[in-house]
C-alpha cells in the first residue's frame, strides 16, 4: 500500500493552518499498516506531536451512528 498521497494531505492541512496537528493510524485486521503524525500537540507551549499523546474522546456514539447511517 502506498500512503504518500495521504501523508501529503495530512501534512498539507497542518501547513495550511486548518488544524494544529494530526495523528492518523490505518489498520488492517489487528496490524498497523500506516501511522503518521505531524504538527503541534500543544500550541500554547509550542510542543510538537511525539506520537505518544493520549486523546480524550467524548460522545463517540454520534460519530458511529452517522457513519453507520451513511
Amino acid at each position: 500500500m502506498d500512503f504518500t498521497k495521504l501523508t501529503a494531505y495530512l501534512d498539507g492541512v497542518v501547513e495550511d493552518g486548518r488544524v494544529p496537528g494530526v495523528d492518523c493510524i490505518v489498520t488492517k485486521g489487528y496490524e498497523t499498516v500506516f501511522r503518521h503524525f505531524s504538527g503541534m500537540s500543544d500550541i500554547k507551549n509550542k510542543k510538537s506531536m511525539q506520537g505518544d499523546e493520549e486523546y480524550l474522546i467524548f460522545s463517540m456514539t454520534k460519530m458511529l451512528t452517522c457513519t453507520c447511517a451513511l
